[in-house]
């Protein structure tokens, strides 16, 4: 049974254990694309750049942009494609509250929070 970070981890590796199975069905990154995204992995892991740089990028909005189009595409697919994507967006969002939340971003806070409480609600979360 999986406790704590260990739990987390698990739903993190799933995630982009996914990403990198849609990635890699439609091959839709070129190898400028994918060494430049490397170069830019490179440079988070040695501290040497903001993640506000990065997201900034035009080689990472392309492919947040392209993994975007694939994920909309594989969703009209079948059933099971649809709700191994829903799985990844709800894992994208707790990264995303979790980026607000030790960031100080009150904005992306409140954005995340808006877009967590259909969840809520459906988990009988109502007061």
């Amino acid at each position: 049974m999986l406790t704590g970070h260990a739990y987390a981890r698990a739903h993190l590796l799933t995630s982009a254990a996914l990403s990198a199975m849609l990635l890699l069905k439609h091959d839709q990154l070129d190898d400028d694309q994918r060494e430049k995204l490397c170069s830019l992995h490179k440079l988070i892991m040695n501290e040497q750049c903001s993640t506000d740089s990065v997201l900034g990028d035009t080689a990472m909005q392309q492919a947040m942009t392209t993994i975007a189009n694939l994920m909309d595409e594989e969703k009209k697919n079948n059933q099971t494609e649809s709700s191994w994507i829903g799985y990844m967006e709800q894992v994208s969002l707790m990264k995303m509250f979790l980026y607000a939340e030790r960031t100080g971003n009150w904005t992306l806070y409140l954005q995340c929070v808006r877009r967590m409480l259909p969840y809520f609600h459906a988990a009988g979360h109502l007061a």
